[in-house]
């Protein structure tokens, strides 16, 4: 008698999430649709658009900066998370507990950082950088603010 191991297949926003955890910039860029629009933080963090190959720069960068503030770990831990604010039905992917990338200068107490994933066609065609705010009365409850966008 046969039987078959239950397999689930990762939604391409987990496969992203384990790309960027394992530092795994080739794998970002194998999921990444060509003509996506992605968000990436300047020098002075402001936040613009940028296709692939600068989305890709930025990450690596970040990438660079967060291996070589580590001594031994090899991978971030990362969860997915939903926003009850969410206009969008997107989930949120946070590294090290919103520690990565690092989208503010005047980090305050609750701040998170984090990125939200859209995806078309079986590509990442679109993220945007957001930070999570948690609020106090309730700490289950997080305001979203997408950077680089107005507020709603």
């Amino acid at each position: 008698m046969r039987w078959k191991a239950k397999t689930e297949k990762k939604s391409l926003t987990e496969e992203l999430a384990e790309a960027i955890s394992g530092f795994n910039i080739a794998k970002v860029a194998e999921l990444l649709s060509e003509n996506g629009q992605f968000a990436i933080q300047t020098s002075n963090y402001e936040v613009i658009t940028a296709g692939k190959d600068g989305f890709l720069s930025w990450l690596g960068q970040c990438m660079d900066e967060a291996l070589s503030d580590r001594k031994l770990q090899k991978k971030l831990r990362y969860a997915i998370v939903k926003s009850m604010h969410s206009i969008l039905d997107s989930s949120i992917v946070l590294f090290d507990d919103g520690r990565f990338p690092v989208l503010s200068e005047s980090r305050i107490e609750n701040q998170k950082s984090g990125i939200v994933v859209k995806t078309e066609g079986g590509k990442v065609n679109g993220i945007r950088l957001c930070i999570l705010i948690m609020k106090t009365e309730s700490p289950f409850i997080y305001e979203r603010r997408l950077l680089g966008e107005p507020d709603r």
